[in-house]
């Protein structure tokens, strides 16, 4: 049985760091540090593993890096100034950590994922399904992490192969339309090599064909969206939180929404043909369908339950462990918050938060409203030591309509000045809840990545788009009906194809709340600026943005290393 030989471990490879040296390093992966592997699929499984486990570490899940960079710069994200910090307020390169990490991150990602391609390639004592279900694996993370890099930074470079030397670093930008010719190649490689989930082979919470299927889905479309002329029409409520009251002069909240209609820009460097790119998307999104391979649950309510987790709705999830360390994440305590029994059963944690505009896009029966936000909990601590309202909660509510019902129905939920508080404008969802220890700030809530209502709006734009008109309202209603919401289908409303086109966004935004979309969809779409730029501030957060904001900023490290870069940033960076 022939033998391989790691020098470090079991994903050892170049890693590039010039955050802090401007140089490439041989950087360790592994707890081992001298492992010799024999030509097995145990040893593949551990070079996969280490790749995978990427994912959770700290350039991705283990800090909220993520979640950071996919949420805090979006129109419903809303937390306090210091929770967002400057990147909340747009400011990309004063706080640079996570958006750097966003660059290192994926390029990481791929240099693992080409180090264990070529390793598993040269096995010969693996069952050949497995081995290339492996090699698809890699495929895949390739192609995504590709996918991250082209929608935040443009043109980047391309690395095909495993970068060892810093010769072999020395790669210049490709063109956008280069970049998603390589993705789509890797995702149909992909696509070709992975099993389905019903072959007796497949691991639970690993990916399979149609994961793949459905992230090349994605960026059919992302092009799509991009590639519309401009001056396409679409509308998204929206608009300022805030006014001033031209009689008292104080500042009031706007607790209702407006629908403003933006011309959108075509997306900078975006030249394909619409028409063929969702007619992709149409094709992809029903073969999926048609699999049977994924489902909806039939009630809202089971979506999030842990008895759910990597089930028929999910395509692909993060797959985190709360009792190994680094397969931990905060993410359900950051944002729905956890329960410190130090704090008498009080909410601790969730940092952050949907605004309230969000909450009134969906009609009053909508489960994704009533059940999505937490309309009554308590947070904080009431008075000082010796007070009268010592140790004593203090609760909020949302929204201001149940201030009656939530009062009578708790009569002992009495806040130090006599009432419940009315919490306009921050509000807590509850599908960040499904960890296995609530009273931990580090837990293992499974963040989604994919999950299969998308598969349904994805298709839903493309039938709008290629003028189906009511087979796209029809596929939407698939989405509403598990949460009691109106069948559009129906009605006369949305009729027209800017107005389905906008009713669709509308949706995605209410499905996938902070579930890593809402910005790439502003951005695809050409109106982040016009969206962004209507909300204007929130409270103390500031949403007005720039041209620059468009794209992120090349690490200055990054710059200084990769000569080929020309040390040419992005416009205003």
């Amino acid at each position: 049985m022939r033998k391989i030989i790691y020098s470090l471990g079991i994903v050892s490879m170049i890693f590039f760091t010039s955050c802090f040296e401007g140089l490439l390093e041989e950087k360790v992966y592994s707890d081992v540090s001298a492992t010799i592997f024999d030509d097995s699929e145990s040893s593949a499984n551990m070079l996969v593993s280490g790749v995978w486990n990427t994912l959770s570490g700290g350039q991705f899940h283990l800090y909220n890096s993520y979640f950071k960079i996919v949420e805090f710069d979006t129109d419903d994200m809303i937390a306090g100034d210091w929770a967002l910090k400057t990147y909340g307020a747009g400011n990309f390169t004063e706080d640079p950590f996570d958006i750097d990490n966003w660059w290192r991150g994926r390029y990481s990602l791929i240099y693992r994922s080409n180090y264990a391609i070529e390793k598993i390639e040269q096995m010969n004592n693996i069952d050949p399904e497995i081995k290339n279900n492996m090699i698809g694996q890699m495929m895949f993370l390739k192609g995504w992490a590709y996918f991250q890099l082209v929608q935040a930074y443009g043109a980047i470079p391309i690395h095909r192969e495993k970068v060892f030397t810093p010769e072999e670093y020395q790669v210049p930008r490709s063109p956008i339309t280069d970049v998603y010719s390589h993705i789509i190649e890797l995702l149909d490689e992909a696509s070709a090599m992975l099993i389905t989930k019903t072959n007796p082979k497949y691991k639970t919470g690993s990916i399979s064909k149609y994961t793949a299927k459905t992230l090349l889905a994605c960026v059919y479309t992302t092009m799509g969206s991009g590639s519309l002329p401009q001056g396409t029409q679409i509308s998204v409520i929206g608009g300022p939180s805030e006014r001033i009251n031209s009689i008292t002069g104080e500042t009031e909240r706007i607790e209702y929404p407006v629908s403003i209609t933006h011309q959108k820009e075509k997306v900078a460097g975006y030249d394909f043909d619409p028409v063929q790119c969702y007619s992709r998307v149409k094709q992809l999104c029903d073969s999926i369908i048609e699999s049977g391979e994924f489902s909806l649950h039939s009630s809202y309510s089971d979506v999030w339950k842990i008895s759910s987790r990597n089930g028929p709705e999910f395509i692909w999830q993060l797959q985190a462990n709360q009792s190994i360390d680094y397969l931990r994440n905060a993410l359900g305590g950051s944002i729905s918050g956890y329960y410190d029994p130090r704090n008498n059963g009080r909410i601790s944690g969730a940092l952050y938060g949907i605004r309230d505009h969000w909450y009134r896009l969906f009609e009053s029966n909508d489960l994704r409203a009533r059940e999505g936000i937490l309309h009554l909990y308590a947070r904080y601590e009431q008075g000082g030591a010796g007070t009268p309202q010592e140790h004593e909660p203090w609760w909020f509510f949302f929204p201001r309509e149940d201030s009656l019902r939530l009062i009578s129905e708790n009569p002992d939920k009495r806040n130090w000045d006599g009432g419940i508080t009315y919490s306009p404008g921050i509000q807590i969802l509850t599908k960040f809840q499904a960890v296995t220890d609530n009273t931990q700030e580090g837990s293992d809530y499974n963040y989604p990545f994919l999950r299969y209502p998308i598969v349904y709006l994805m298709l839903a734009e493309a039938e709008c788009e290629l003028g189906n008109l009511q087979r796209a309202k029809e596929v939407v209603d698939v989405v509403r009906a598990r949460s009691m919401a109106s069948q559009i289908s129906t009605e006369t409303y949305p009729g027209s194809q800017t107005e389905i086109r906008s009713f669709i966004l509308e949706e995605r935004r209410r499905e996938l709340a902070f579930e890593g979309i809402r910005k790439w969809d502003l951005l695809r779409w050409g109106i982040y600026l016009q969206v962004m730029n209507a909300v204007d501030k929130d409270g103390s957060i500031i949403k007005r943005r720039q041209r620059r904001n468009l794209l992120f900023p090349i690490p200055i490290g990054e710059l200084n290393a990769n000569k080929a870069l020309n040390n040419e940033n992005n416009p205003g960076w």
